[in-house]
């Protein structure tokens, strides 16, 4: 028993980290021992393998932390036990995929059953087993780590690709959908609606004397959708029941708090533009902010008319406009290409799968 526990069982690693792409050639050499140093960087170069050897635990940590080495031998006889266990630990947290191998100079079942438990994959005891075939299990280690970093390397590759396709993809039907849309309006141009509703802007205002209502009807186009509340609680459950565009808000409601409103606005519907204004009063300007969750952009600073809020929702209107055709556009091309979507997406996740399945069970 003891004897094939120190040729060691083919135990699968823990943690789900990933090991960088660029991995080492070599494999590290841990041991106070100079002739340990010397007789493992013999055996190794025997075999064509490259070391680098280190004397202390602290050394060790350092060297995995910045070099993923596919294979750690550790000479647990030159250190002390609680060292070597602490190190086995950390090592299989820094490198999750790399080989922790212990050497022993005599058989010892209590040691290797901690040796065993704290990481390590694989005990040599000098006592029983052949050190000349330190070198191929060092070099077998070496190829599959290599194997193991050019797949995650070409996954990564296939991920950027296929995301750079799809980019083109959906850029090329927004594109399209221009194009159709141009020539469905004779030619006017990109800014000519591809639908009867593009341009159409439905505005919610809230406020709870009118001013507002009374002095933008008259100055905005027939696009407007103009509907007014006179309460917060009114606002909400009207933004319930439809979805609005742009919502202009009161800075002081009868009900609620304003932001109470905002707030709730925007968890129900994210797609409305939310404004707040503060009307003129007495003589001093109010102003007119724009909320984008904790965002606050000021679009008139000075608002003493309903004009000037006019001429921004005409530019509001064209930014949702555009909003509004960039979603429809996109909802046709995927319409149009929902099985190579689906395939693409599907295919990605199985890729992932079998990745991390591989990073598990190495």
């Amino acid at each position: 028993m003891l004897a094939a526990l120190c040729r060691g069982p083919n135990m699968g690693k823990t943690g789900d980290e990933k090991q960088s792409s660029t991995v080492s050639d070599s494999a590290l050499i841990v041991s106070l021992r100079q002739h340990t140093q010397a007789e493992l960087q013999d055996l190794l170069q025997q075999s064509e393998v490259h070391s680098i050897v280190v004397a202390d635990a602290d050394a060790a940590r350092g060297g995995v932390a910045k070099t993923p080495y596919p294979v750690v031998l550790i000479d647990v006889d030159s250190l002390p036990l609680s060292q070597v266990l602490a190190l086995l630990a950390d090592l299989r947290r820094l490198a999750p995929r790399s080989d922790l191998i212990a050497l022993l100079d005599e058989p010892n079942f209590e040691t290797a059953v901690q040796l065993v438990r704290r990481g390590a994959i694989d005990i040599v005891c000098r006592a029983t087993d052949d050190l000349r075939l330190l070198g191929p299990r060092v070099t077998s280690a070496l190829r599959d780590a290599k194997q193991r970093a050019d797949r995650s390397q070409m996954l990564r590759d296939y991920s950027i690709l296929s995301e750079d396709l799809l980019y083109r993809l959906t850029d090329s039907g927004r594109k399209i959908g221009e194009l159709k849309a141009q020539l469905n309006s004779g030619g006017r141009g990109s800014g000519s609606p591809a639908s009867p509703t593009d341009d159409y802007v439905s505005v919610l205002l809230v406020e709870d004397d009118g001013w507002l209502t009374q002095s933008l009807s008259p100055l905005v186009s027939s696009s407007f959708s103009l509907s007014t509340v006179v309460s917060g609680g009114e606002a909400l459950d009207r933004v319930s029941e439809k979805t609005f565009d742009l919502a202009l808000i009161k800075e002081t409601l009868p009900d609620l708090p304003s932001r109470t409103v905002i707030r709730s606005l925007q968890a129900q519907s994210p797609e409305t533009l939310v404004m707040l204004y503060l009307p003129p009063s007495r003589g001093k300007p109010g102003r007119i902010d724009r909320l984008e969750g904790q965002r606050v952009t000021t679009l008139v600073s000075a608002f003493t008319s309903a004009k000037q809020l006019a001429e921004r929702l005409a530019e509001l209107q064209q930014a949702q406009v555009a909003r509004r055709r960039e979603r429809r556009y996109l909802a046709e091309f995927r319409s149009e290409n929902y099985e190579l979507l689906k395939r693409l997406a599907d295919l990605r996740k199985r890729y992932r799968d079998v990745d991390s399945s591989q990073g598990r069970t190495k």
